[in-house]
């Protein structure tokens, strides 16, 4: 959890420092920060933003699809949902080689290794 914590934060921090450290510096005039401040309020926030409602929006869908239409028990249905809304952070692979288990097939969830009979239900 504080992994899950630290990894949400740490890159929101190092920016936040190095804009600081820009303008204590000086390395920008104050036009060229008005003009990079303009660009992230009507551009870069926005889209982003959308981004992350339409990813968000998709998760809703494909859990609702795998939940109340297919009747997947809720994991296996929040692993569907995971695959539809954020097809770049959960692919799901099998895998022998290596699991913890040996021998039997594993599901990959982003970086963790989710036993597929802790789905059925």
């Amino acid at each position: 959890m504080f992994q899950t914590i630290l990894q949400a934060l740490v890159p929101v921090v190092f920016v936040a420092g190095l804009g600081w450290i820009v303008g204590r510096l000086g390395v920008l005039d104050p036009q060229r920060i008005r003009s990079v401040t303009i660009f992230v309020v009507t551009v870069a926030f926005p889209a982003a933003f959308t981004w992350a409602v339409a990813l968000m929006g998709t998760w809703a869908v494909g859990f609702g699809l795998a939940h109340i239409v297919f009747r997947g028990t809720t994991p296996f249905a929040g692993m569907l949902a995971m695959n539809a809304g954020f097809p770049d952070s959960a692919q799901p692979s099998r895998r022998r080689a290596g699991s913890s288990h040996e021998g039997e097939d594993q599901i990959a969830l982003g970086v963790q290794y989710v036993d597929p009979t802790l789905l059925s239900g």
